[in-house]
Order: C-alpha cells, then sequence, then structure tokens
C-alpha cells in the first residue's frame, strides 16, 4: 500500500509531540529552510571583502557619493571596506567590551556609531578623515543606544555625568538638511528635549522605527513615539503587553512588521498587541537550547534574498552565536542551521567584484552550485553578511558550503500514522522526490514505534543515490507510528518536495 505526504514545506516543529504534527512538518530538521512546498537545503556562506584587521563585533552598511562601504566595528578599531580597501577609521580608541553592542545608523547621510562606553562619533565617508565626536555632545556624557529618527539622535539609557537614568529618552535638536544636530542639551532657543518612561522597571534596550513612528523598546514594555511639534515635540504612547526586548540589536523590520526577540518568546507586531511567532513550534527548543550565560548575545537580522528572519544565538556552552532559527515571513514556517561562531550580521546592497569567471571562481568542480558566469556578489540588491571570530566576513546564500566547509543535513519525522493510530504497520520502502543533481547520495532510515510518541527503532540506514535508485528498501520493525529520517553530508544543495512510504497493514496487534 503506497501512501503520499503530498508537501515538506510545512516546516520544523520541535515542541509538539510527534505524532499530533500534521503531513509536511518535520519533528527534526538541521541546515533545511521550508518555502514553496518544499523542504531544502540552506545555501552556503562564502568569505568576501578583506580579511577584517580584528573581530568585528557591529557591521554596517553605507552608502555615499564614494561608493559602498561595509563598516566593521571592533573592541579597539573600526574600518571601513569598500569592496577592494579596508582603511582604519578609529579616531579615538574605543573601550567597550563584547557585550557594549554597538548602535548607530545613517542620519542626513551621516554615518553615527556610538558604543554605550565612549563618546558617540561619527563618520561622512572619507577614507582620509577618522571618526569624530558628535557636535553639542557633552564630555564625560554618554548613552546606552543612539538611533537615528526623522530629523533627530535618539539617546537610550542615558548617563549624564554621574546620574545614569536608565529608563530616560532623550533627543537632539532638530538637524538641517545634510547636516547632523548642533546640540542635545535642551534650550528655549531649540526643540531638544528629554522625558523618562518609568511605568516598568525594565531599563531601555533598543529602538526601531515603524513608519511614521519609532519603537522604543525596554525590557519589559514597548513604547510608540511620535513627532508632534510644538513644546512636547513628541508624545509617547505605551503599546500592549508587557514584550520588552532581550538585548540590543534583536529587532528586525520586515513588511508583516516588527520581529523581536523577548525574554522567552520570539514576537511580531505592527504598533499594537504583539503575538507570538514561535509558541507551540520550536519556542521550549529554542531557549532551552540558548546558552543562559551569553543569551543577550544573540541578535535579529533579514534574510531578504529568501525573506527570511534570522535569529541568531549561542547554544548551550557556547560564548559565541553557532545556530539560526530562520521565520519564512512568506511561509510562516521555520527551518534551523548552524553557523561558525558569528559575531553580528548586517543587511544591505555590497560592492564586491564579479567572482563567477572560469579562472576566479573559487568553489570546487564537483560542489560548485553557482550557474556559468552567474554573479553570487550580486550588487544589485540586499544582501546578509555576517562576521566571526576567526575573523572573516561572509556573505550567505553564496556557495554550497560555509567557508569552504560543507553543511550536513538532516529531516526526520517520527509519529507518522495516516490517520490510522491503532494499526500496526511495516514500512518497507520510501521514495523521496528529490530535486538535485544525479548522483548524491542520502542515508535513509526507517523506523517505527508501538506508541504515539514512543522513541522509534529504526532499521540500519540505506543509501539512495539521486537519478539511481527508485526506492530507498528497507524493512523497519513493526509499529503503529512511522518514523523517516533522511541525512547527508553531501555538499550539494537538495530539495525535497514530497515523499512516498510503501506499507504493508498488519492489523490491530
Amino acid at each position: 500500500m503506497l501512501k503520499t505526504v503530498k508537501s515538506c514545506g510545512a516546516g520544523v516543529n520541535f515542541d509538539l509531540l510527534p505524532s499530533e504534527l500534521e503531513p509536511g512538518h518535520w519533528s527534526d530538521a538541521l541546515n533545511m529552510r521550508f518555502r514553496n512546498e518544499f523542504a531544502e537545503k540552506f545555501k552556503g556562506i562564502q568569505s568576501a571583502f578583506t580579511t577584517p584587521a580584528a573581530i568585528p563585533y557591529w557591521l554596517a552598511t553605507y552608502e555615499t557619493s564614494a561608493g559602498r562601504f561595509l563598516i566593521e566595528a571592533g573592541l579597539s578599531a573600526v574600518y571601513a571596506d569598500n569592496g577592494v580597501t579596508q582603511t582604519n577609521i578609529t579616531g579615538t580608541v574605543p573601550t567597550g567590551a563584547i557585550d557594549d553592542r554597538w548602535s548607530g545608523g545613517v542620519l542626513n547621510g551621516v554615518l553615527v556609531l556610538n558604543n554605550g562606553v565612549n563618546a558617540p562619533s561619527y563618520w561622512n565617508g572619507d577614507v582620509a578623515a577618522d571618526l569624530i565626536t558628535l557636535p553639542g555632545w557633552t564630555a564625560g556624557y554618554k548613552s546606552d543606544v543612539i538611533r537615528p529618527f526623522k530629523n533627530y539622535l535618539i539617546c537610550l539609557g542615558n548617563t549624564w555625568g554621574t546620574a545614569k537614568r536608565s529608563h530616560g529618552v532623550a533627543w537632539s535638536s532638530a538637524a538641517d538638511p545634510g547636516a547632523l544636530p548642533t546640540t542635545f542639551t535642551a534650550l528655549a532657543t531649540n526643540d531638544a528635549g528629554e522625558v523618562d518612561l518609568a511605568e516598568t522597571t525594565g531599563p531601555m534596550v533598543d529602538c526601531l522605527p515603524m513608519g511614521d513612528v519609532n519603537i522604543i523598546y525596554k525590557q519589559d514594555a514597548r513604547y510608540a513615539m511620535q513627532l508632534v511639534g510644538g513644546n512636547d515635540v513628541f508624545r509617547f504612547v505605551r503599546l500592549p503587553g508587557n514584550d520588552g526586548l532581550l538585548a540590543r540589536g534583536c529587532v528586525v523590520s520586515t513588511p508583516k512588521g516588527h520581529v523581536f526577540l523577548t525574554n522567552g518568546d520570539v514576537k511580531i507586531h505592527t504598533g499594537g498587541e504583539a503575538t507570538s511567532l514561535c509558541e507551540g513550534r520550536i519556542r521550549n527548543w529554542l531557549f532551552s537550547l540558548m546558552d543562559s550565560a551569553n543569551g543577550k548575545r544573540a541578535f535579529l537580522c533579514t534574510n531578504p534574498k529568501k525573506s527570511e528572519v534570522w535569529v541568531v544565538f549561542p547554544s548551550s556552552g557556547k560564548t559565541s552565536c553557532d545556530t539560526v532559527a530562520a521565520w519564512n515571513w512568506e511561509s510562516d514556517t521555520w527551518g534551523v542551521r548552524t553557523v561558525a561562531n558569528v559575531t553580528y550580521a548586517a543587511t544591505g546592497q555590497v560592492s564586491l567584484a564579479q567572482s563567477e569567471t572560469w579562472a576566479s571562481d573559487g568553489d570546487i568542480w564537483n560542489v560548485d552550485v553557482s550557474a556559468w558566469a552567474e554573479n553570487e556578489f550580486s550588487q544589485n540588491e540586499a544582501r546578509l553578511i555576517l562576521s566571526t571570530t576567526t575573523p572573516r566576513i561572509g556573505l550567505a546564500e553564496t556557495g554550497a558550503t560555509d567557508f569552504g566547509v560543507a553543511l550536513p543535513w538532516r529531516l526526520e519525522k517520527h509519529g507518522i500514522h495516516f490517520e490510522d493510530p491503532d494499526s500496526v504497520k511495516i514500512l518497507r520502502a520510501s521514495r523521496p522526490q528529490i530535486d538535485a543533481v544525479d548522483g548524491l547520495k542520502i542515508n535513509i532510515s526507517h523506523g517505527s514505534a508501538m506508541t504515539a510518541n514512543g522513541a522509534a527503532r529504526y532499521s540500519p540506514s540505506v543509501v539512495y543515490t539521486v537519478g539511481v535508485d527508485n526506492f530507498a528498501n528497507a524493512f523497519a520493525p513493526a509499529g503503529r507510528h512511522l518514523a523517516l529520517k533522511l541525512e547527508s553530508s553531501d555538499p550539494q544543495l537538495v530539495r525535497i518536495r514530497s515523499y512516498d512510504m510503501d506499507l504493508v497493514p498488519k492489523g490491530r496487534f
């Protein structure tokens, strides 16, 4: 008796019992994403830009009339890389630590940087000039976070001399077009100002614009900041719920709204109540796997080529990020990916030379997944760029390997009963419908359990060769609930749309 699961693209679900999952969901997955009804292996991350002179702990893309730059901020230096030359623009050497995460952004075409320990600075794209302290900034003052919003610079978690304002929101005077603000001191002659948002005990964490408002995230609350002019300048409205932000850099903007990592959930909102994206799917798995001591080194980034938000975090016992939970905002599915000691990421257009010529293509012939004359380093679309502790800079969605190391992948489904959980069955063969190069080898295992969520007993795996084999033939032990596992270390890309299972029904006992 042949049974078919028609779509493999419903995502992975670690939190529900395997027997509760609908067809097309997987109870375990590694290095696989899910979209367009396919389960597909993640593409690789290839080295790009100049090898950093120091470990970058913050990245930003910045474009001026002189070209595009990748800004790499480390513990003791800041570099600007235009795809050809890496330039040290440090100026005054910063004194922050790994967890003093940088913030900033572009206001009126000028890049602003802040690490929360030193005075904030700016850079206008001139490689002959270093970072300079912001004009009008009071010596000895500092802010945990500085971000641009409209014509202002917004300061969160401020320390004015010896006075710490953990709940404080301050803003500069309005900047003239093409210029930076001239002061952060509120006077009758300007519109700089400050308020405390102290309804909750959690400190300020970060902010990110959403259309015409700036969303401020505390550890336990969210506020909408709206420009109203007049004496008040800004209006502040607390948003529903007690959802805050785990750490700086843990919120991104998507076409569906802000996605943010809280103290125990991944949520989305459009300026109102926040709803969970991972409850009943990966929430328990995510927060039991995340390292408790270094969890605040997690961050969120977007991978626009695949319509994904990456939740990048260190797993248990790790000091750098090694795991990605990837949410696709088009298909509303979760996938899982490993990464190599990632410190941060940025999304933007890059300035890199065409790489895919016969002479310059560095991929090994039998694992090269790019098309002839394809430019995987395209400058015409926004790309996800990552930094690692090695140090190096990588470009996501390029090649089939991560910095030359193959990505093993796995798909597993337990508790398969085809709406007949009481009958004993024998699984004797399976056939995945695979989009991959001929010759790719996949290890397929068949298993079963007598109870709904019992541990599956697997028969020895068999090798299924794409383009050669019709079925993977291996008898599994008899059971009411079947199991299927597919895995491979082959570096080639693979997509799986559906699979058939050949069963022998054996009755209720």
